[in-house]
């Protein structure tokens, strides 16, 4: 029987999305072909799937370039992990915690959170993610570990 480690509090992955991208630029060329190849190549029908096939290229051209791929929240410490980026930090290292709203972000809460890290170079922005079984969003987990004073922008 193999034994789990510590289950992550908060987490946030860009894996899906990109798996998603690349499902959709196997699909999506084939189907404009054969829509166009067929009765049914109206300029609308074949142009829907070349749309979706561009969107997921631009998808997977963005997740190419964002460093961090996965980030993980555990009752001590946080872990980043990505393109040349692996941290197991302790919440100790966060700076300048912030809450914003975003068109997209998460969907039940509609807003962001950005924190620095002591030595990474750039702020990380996740959706701010609500934890049903705890009940308590991902922005307010921070601040009770971090201790850092509130910076959010909202009202």
């Amino acid at each position: 029987m193999s034994e789990k480690g510590p289950q992550p509090t908060f987490r946030h992955t860009l894996r899906t999305w990109y798996l998603f991208s690349v499902f959709l630029l196997i699909v999506c060329p084939p189907l404009a072909i054969y829509l166009g190849l067929t009765d049914l190549g109206l300029f609308t029908v074949l142009s829907t799937p070349s749309l979706f096939a561009i969107a997921s290229l631009w998808s997977i051209y963005r997740y190419r370039r964002n460093p961090l791929q996965e980030i993980r929240f555990f009752n001590d410490y946080f872990e980043v992990t990505g393109w040349k980026v692996n941290l197991r930090e302790s919440y100790d290292k966060i700076e300048n915690l912030t809450k914003f709203r975003k068109n997209f972000g998460d969907f039940s809460t509609n807003t962001r959170v950005s924190f620095s890290i002591g030595d990474y170079p750039s702020a990380i922005v996740v959706p701010n993610r609500w934890n049903r079984k705890r009940g308590f969003d991902l922005y307010t987990w921070l601040q009770q570990r971090t201790q850092v004073p509130k910076t959010s922008p909202m009202p």
